[in-house]
């Protein structure tokens, strides 16, 4: 079904093992992150849809999101810092030196640090979705309910969301995807930490990233801000915004979908988009 190239492997991180993926036969590296709580292996359902471009993608699993990837939380303390230090990791591991980047959803925000530790190596970067302004999240329902499921240790809540997610994409993609690969897709949910599923939600509504876009002024022009027209107001905020601090041309907002869609119910048409903007530099 897919004529390109598919590679799984693992790399080390401080003596644990993350699990990693490649998609594409393409020159160009985009290291592109999962959404929460997502496994890397999902950006094979969007690569297919543009299979024939001059990229590569690369992803990985967070360790304690859905994956292979292993437990790297004794304490269950959580850091989103480690995630950054992960994905230095995989780029060391694979002696990728420039490359793209594509943060996606919660994970924009890892992007961001990632980017303003390494502006010097990032090709193109695409920010889709994201969650970085605290200040615009203020009365949100979405945060009281979080402030609360983590007060009141309810982890039951978010893994039920977790299975809900899951059920969602099966009937999204069963018209169009192969069904032993959504299968695999399923069972990254055994390796699921909740009080890390949690904390990381937690953390990604309560902290304010603002000031790494002031880090990244000299790359801007290098930025795409994705999101689309459908998806919750709390997102479109968000991206209104990265896109007014960033300056400039760099607002693409697709037409309809919600906040899943671009892995949900990717089109050729919206991949080529993301992925064309990436490879061409």
């Amino acid at each position: 079904m897919f004529d390109f190239k598919f590679l799984s492997e693992r790399v080390d991180y401080k003596g644990k093992q993350i699990q990693t993926y490649e998609y594409g036969n393409g020159e160009i590296p985009i290291l592109a992150l999962p959404s929460y709580p997502n496994t890397g292996l999902y950006y094979l359902f969007v690569s297919k849809y543009y299979p024939n471009g001059n990229y590569k993608i690369i992803s990985f699993d967070l360790p304690g999101w859905m994956g292979w990837s292993e437990n790297i939380w004794k304490d269950q303390t959580y850091d989103s810092n480690k995630y950054v230090e992960i994905a230095e990791a995989v780029l060391k591991a694979k002696k990728i030196k420039n490359f793209s980047l594509l943060g996606y959803s919660l994970s924009g925000s890892i992007a961001l640090r990632l980017a303003a530790k390494n502006k010097e190596r990032i090709n193109k970067m695409v920010i889709m979705s994201p969650i970085i302004y605290n200040d615009l999240l203020k009365g949100e329902k979405m945060l009281r309910l979080i402030k609360l499921g983590k007060t009141l240790n309810a982890n039951w809540v978010f893994m039920k969301y977790l299975n809900k997610t899951i059920a969602r994409y099966k009937e999204g993609t069963k018209n169009n995807l192969d069904q032993t690969v959504f299968e695999l897709y399923s069972s990254a949910v055994i390796n699921v930490n909740p009080t890390i599923l949690v904390n990381s939600l937690y953390e990604a509504f309560t902290t304010d990233y603002s000031s790494f876009v002031k880090e990244l002024e000299d790359i801007n022009h290098k930025i795409l801000v994705v999101n689309f027209k459908s998806e919750p107001k709390l997102f479109k905020m968000q991206a209104r915004k990265l896109a007014e601090d960033i300056g400039g041309d760099c607002k693409l907002e697709m037409e309809g979908g919600h906040h899943e869609d671009f892995v949900l119910h990717p089109s050729a048409e919206k991949a080529k988009q993301v992925l064309s903007f990436l490879s061409d530099f």
